[in-house]
């Protein structure tokens, strides 16, 4: 898949990479309520208020229908989690 396909294009400005850090965020720091997780991440990472469920549905089903994806995200979430459980 070429890098310019918009399948790589961010959402809400959150590219991939960018998602997979802030999930990584997210289960490190033990967030899981809906509006905890989307106050902190408009916090920390600057998107739209109320824009993370349509951050991450839209990668989700990205994810869903292109390996591609699915294999770069599950590359940048371990090397995500692993860097923010060593810090």
């Amino acid at each position: 898949m070429h890098p310019t396909d918009p399948v790589w294009a961010p959402v809400e400005g959150i590219s991939l990479d960018r998602y997979a850090w802030i999930t990584a965020a997210l289960i490190t720091d033990g967030i899981s309520d809906t509006d905890a997780i989307d106050t902190f991440v408009h916090t920390h990472f600057g998107t739209p208020p109320g824009a993370w469920a349509g951050v991450r549905a839209e990668w989700v089903a990205r994810m869903g229908h292109h390996r591609a994806v699915r294999a770069r995200y599950s590359t940048a979430f371990a090397d995500a989690f692993t860097a923010q459980r060593a810090s």
